[in-house]
């Protein structure tokens, strides 16, 4: 293959600070449990995923970040998730941020809590005994919602007795649905929601609910 040309572009700082919310925790984790990834909004994208790792005074760099669209995303230790991404003063946690070749952002906030939701329930048949091979889907009312990495979409595998538990879902309406979908991920996709959503069953979820539903496989 012959005259392929490759551009090349510095890459972005992304650079903020995390603050811990416990509601819950009796003793804090260490801020450097703690990971800040920037996921470009496009699948292909050249460079992929950039994260890093938060120092123990609860700040994090993130370097050569290709420029582009990206959601904000949080990786924490068990029993806690992001709440909030902040930057302006504006909330932009479910914004896609253009970042520019060579242009730093510096004014990110990033909230973790330990006050996670928690929706549980038991899969069955119509004959009430317990369904294992379907995968359990909780997706938002909000059709903007409805796109891969979403942290409105969470899905969970039911055991052999049925029961399936979804943590750390944020605050909100959702559908509730048993899907047995051809391949992993597809649960991203609008159009296979589409078909879903009029089966589904409806649940609202505050922040930190405990909330039970019960689903049958028609």
């Amino acid at each position: 293959v012959a005259d392929v040309a490759v551009v090349l572009s510095p890459g972005v700082t992304v650079s903020g600070t995390v603050a811990l919310e416990a509601t819950v925790s009796a003793v804090l984790p260490n801020a450097n449990d703690f990971r800040v990834a920037m996921a470009s909004t496009e699948i292909d994208s050249v460079g992929g995923n950039t994260n890093t790792r938060v120092d123990r005074e609860g700040r994090f760099t993130l370097e050569n970040v290709p420029a582009g669209t990206h959601w904000i995303r949080g990786q924490a230790p068990r029993g806690w998730t992001l709440k909030s991404a902040t930057m302006a003063g504006r909330d932009v946690i479910d914004t896609a941020l253009e970042l520019r070749s060579a242009e730093p952002v510096t004014s990110l906030r990033l909230v973790f809590t330990d006050k996670l939701s928690d929706l549980s329930g038991t899969l069955t048949n119509a004959q009430g005994a317990p369904v294992t091979e379907y995968t359990v889907v909780a997706f938002p009312e909000d059709a903007t919602l409805w796109r891969p990495q979403s942290r409105h979409i969470m899905t969970a595998r039911p055991d052999q007795t049925g029961r399936f538990q979804l943590r750390g879902l944020p605050a909100g309406d959702y559908y509730l649905a048993a899907v047995d979908p051809a391949e992993p991920g597809e649960w991203f996709d609008p159009v296979f929601l589409e078909r879903h959503r009029a089966s589904a069953t409806t649940v609202r979820l505050g922040e930190g609910d405990l909330r039970t539903q019960d689903l049958r496989v028609r």
